[in-house]
């Protein structure tokens, strides 16, 4: 450029200050590639277990899922944000599906639908006042270091429930006795 364009004030040198501008900005942003690697933040971690229906938590979600450090510190948020949780269970007997799950605060049943045999009904129940529950309850399921997330619906006389297909996912977690579960309000 020449440098009689370039006076302070033109509109030449205010154009050349933008596209200088400009270019670092762009030099600063991640690439794609990159965002894709980067670590979560804390913050990442505990947005991801507040609002885990959003985007952003459902892709912070695959990240923690691959990388077993990150797992073990959202299992530690999820245990301090939580309602109450549940860890591995010891199977009554040498098979490892359970159907029940309780402590002092909830009880989960699953039973087999009659009429339809591939799927199940999934029943929730808080033994205790929970103040807010009009957005249902979040399940966060953990099994070797693998997150999974069910949205059970609104409270009703201190229950709610959920029909699922015996073949998914959320089934095989719910069923089997190392599955840790962390409740925690919408």
């Amino acid at each position: 450029m020449d440098s009689q364009n370039l006076e302070p004030g033109s509109n030449t040198e205010s154009l050349f200050i933008a596209k200088q501008q400009l270019r670092v900005l762009t030099q600063s942003l991640p690439s794609e590639s990159a965002s894709k690697t980067t670590r979560p933040l804390f913050n990442d971690l505990v947005y991801c277990a507040c609002r885990p229906n959003s985007v952003f938590a459902k892709k912070t979600l695959g990240l923690i899922n691959q990388q077993a450090d990150l797992a073990q510190q959202f299992a530690w948020v999820l245990n301090k944000l939580s309602f109450t949780q549940s860890d591995a269970q010891i199977a009554a007997s040498s098979e490892t599906d359970i159907e029940e799950r309780s402590n002092d605060k909830f009880e989960i049943r699953i039973k087999q639908d009659r009429l339809m045999p591939n799927q199940a009904y999934i029943t929730l129940k808080i033994k205790s006042d929970l103040p807010n529950t009009e957005q249902g309850l979040y399940l966060h399921l953990l099994r070797d270091n693998q997150f999974f997330v069910l949205h059970f619906p609104e409270l009703i006389d201190s229950k709610t429930q959920l029909v699922i297909d015996k073949d998914s996912q959320s089934y095989a977690l719910l069923c089997h006795v190392e599955t840790q579960i962390f409740i925690q309000q919408h």
